[in-house]
């Protein structure tokens, strides 16, 4: 996240992490885990009725690879005015787009607006938070509360920030239910209290950025949401409660990482 940041740009370092997240995550699983069970618990019951799928892999990984490309070249090519609309607005046009090609690669066109609409009726409640999201923060920054809020935390916890970085962007996902929505809401504190005590702000983004990632793990939206997908309703609490000696883990490695990148590995001169 740190080196994607700084080097990149700030829009891709939670897309980058995941993606490498997920290479890491399937090499661990090949390798380390190439004779173990599922447990019960965790076995997912296949439909043999509907049969085994024939696309071929390549196939079903083009709209990934084409995303991968579209994304870096649409942020460094792209006519200035296309980017300065936004974000959310520039990412959103491009994912669009790369939806259509994917569609005729799929050989499934004729479906595409029926997918687009049920996609924008699950996550119209989701653009409602992320717009209340972007208003709070322009609020707090016009009208100084994040001035206030990073001078307080600069003065009392300034030598650990980047370690109260890391949890303050896993409170923002647990809140708004996503990293992006963190990331919107304490990215302009953070640079304001990275400019009052001095530290990397490529670094202290990306703790924010890890951070927030962790908190998806114990935010209720995801939770209530993943249980729904794979058929684990009631069951929140079980994985809230199975998550959390795992997250406090993760959390204490963060911090450290923070303050070793912050102290030795990427310092300012």
């Amino acid at each position: 996240m740190v080196l994607v940041a700084t080097f990149v740009g700030a829009e891709f370092p939670t897309i980058c992490a995941g993606l490498g997240s997920l290479v890491v995550a399937i090499v661990y699983i090949k390798v380390f885990c190439k004779n173990e069970s599922i447990p019960e618990e965790y076995q997912y019951v296949i439909d043999e009725s509907k049969g085994k799928s024939t696309m071929p892999a390549w196939k079903a990984l083009s709209a990934y690879a084409i995303l991968l490309v579209a994304l870096p070249a649409v942020r460094f090519f792209a006519p200035l005015w296309f980017i300065k609309l936004g974000f959310a607005v520039w990412i959103g046009i491009t994912i669009t787009c790369v939806c259509l090609v994917s569609s005729i690669i799929l050989q499934d066109v004729t479906s595409m607006p029926g997918y687009m609409k049920t996609s924008f009726c699950s996550v119209f409640g989701a653009l409602i938070a992320m717009a209340s999201l972007v208003a709070l923060s322009n609020l707090m920054e016009t009208s100084g509360m994040l001035s206030v809020i990073a001078t307080v935390i600069a003065n009392l916890l300034g030598p650990v920030y980047p370690a109260i970085a890391v949890i303050i962007g896993s409170l923002g996902s647990f809140v708004a239910g996503t990293t992006t929505g963190s990331n919107i809401l304490f990215a302009p504190m953070h640079y304001e209290a990275c400019t009052i005590l001095g530290f990397n702000i490529p670094l202290v983004f990306a703790a924010q950025s890890a951070g927030g990632a962790l908190g998806n793990m114990i935010c209720t939206n995801n939770v209530v949401a993943v249980c729904a997908t794979v058929g684990f309703k009631g069951e929140e609490g079980t994985i809230m409660r199975k998550v959390f000696k795992p997250i406090c883990i993760l959390w204490l490695l963060y911090c450290l990482l923070a303050l070793l990148y912050a102290y030795v590995l990427f310092p300012v001169a």
